[in-house]
């Protein structure tokens, strides 16, 4: 019963050991392809279809905010070409060179005019975990509130991949 008992102990602390080293490990590896250059191991952990969702919608309720016309006809036509002019705008926006860019050097990324937080190289970043499969990864020393960016990690099989930004 005790050798039982142990080994339930050791699977469970192998398990919470591995939910909360692997976002970490995650970061890591998409740190060191985007150092690296190379651009598709860098894609292999992050869900574009929903990090391009994601994206396309907060450009949309950006622009969208607070403006009516007053015409509800009209509202609506303007929010599809919204939707769709903030669907390309994501597409072009959010490649794998930008993405490597974000996560290799904050000052490349900004001067570039990339819409994504930047990690920064030095100190580890804040990882938050909001459910069993969702983290969110702010740069160290940002401020922790609401209003400060993160990525967004959703969990894909066993590991995470970067799905969106908040």
């Amino acid at each position: 019963m005790k050798r039982l008992l142990l080994l339930i102990a050791l699977v469970v602390g192998i398990v919470l050991a591995w939910y909360f080293a692997s976002p970490w490990w995650t970061l890591k590896q998409m740190r060191d392809a985007a150092r690296a250059g190379e651009v598709e191991a860098l894609g292999e952990y992050v869900d574009w279809e929903a990090l391009r969702a994601d994206i396309a919608g907060d450009i949309a309720d950006d622009i969208v905010a607070g403006r009516s016309s007053g015409n509800a006809e009209l509202d609506r036509i303007a929010g599809v070409m919204i939707e769709r002019s903030a669907r390309e705008a994501a597409e072009r926006l959010v490649t794998p060179r930008a993405l490597a860019m974000a996560f290799s050097s904050v000052e490349q990324a900004q001067k570039l005019g990339i819409p994504l937080p930047a990690l920064k190289a030095e100190g580890l970043p804040a990882i938050t975990y909001r459910s069993l499969d969702r983290v969110e990864v702010r740069a160290s020393g940002e401020d922790k509130g609401a209003d400060a960016p993160a990525y967004v990690l959703t969990r894909s099989g066993l590991g995470w991949k970067l799905s969106g930004l908040e």
